[in-house]
């Protein structure tokens, strides 16, 4: 939970960048994307398992998790886009690619729990790696000063604002 509130803090810290009072709302479900269509149904399956008359596909967290791939990534908002109306279609994909890049961008910057669980280059490369600078759980301690440091910067940017023309 606290990698996904990371995430959202970094989609409000880019429109910060941009002088926009608020990001823009499919940037940041592109940001969270990732996460919400891998490792949230990775986790009710295996907290469910026990209960399924079945077994779990071998497959299937495998499956799910090369979605944070930038290129499946893509393949999925441009999928997703194609049922939105075509005058929103290409400033949604935009925003939820963009979203999505700097979540597997900011992922890049963590190692991972599982070694090697990480596939960033799918399908073309089929080699894990990270760059390995912040832990996985590093969030948790810096989600405060995160979340702080936003809140202060959304104040001081709220003075500084332009008039709209």
């Amino acid at each position: 939970m606290a990698d996904l509130v990371t995430h959202i803090l970094s989609a409000q810290w880019v429109a910060l960048a941009k002088r926009q009072p608020r990001p823009q709302t499919a940037f940041v479900v592109g940001v969270m994307l990732p996460d919400l269509i891998a490792n949230v149904p990775i986790l009710i399956l295996r907290a469910a398992e026990p209960l399924l008359p079945w077994p779990r596909p071998f497959w299937l967290p495998d499956a799910l998790s090369s979605l944070h791939s930038p290129i499946l990534y893509a393949l999925l908002c441009s999928w997703l886009c194609a049922w939105l109306p075509a005058t929103t279609r290409r400033r949604v994909f935009v925003a939820l690619l963009s979203g999505g890049f700097l979540h597997i961008g900011v992922d890049l910057l963590q190692g991972h729990v599982v070694p090697g669980a990480y596939y960033p280059g799918f399908p073309l490369i089929r080699q894990p790696w990270t760059l390995g600078f912040l832990h996985t759980e590093s969030s948790l301690l810096a989600m405060p000063f995160l979340l702080v440091a936003t809140l202060v910067l959304m104040r001081l940017g709220s003075g500084q604002r332009s008039p709209r023309r």
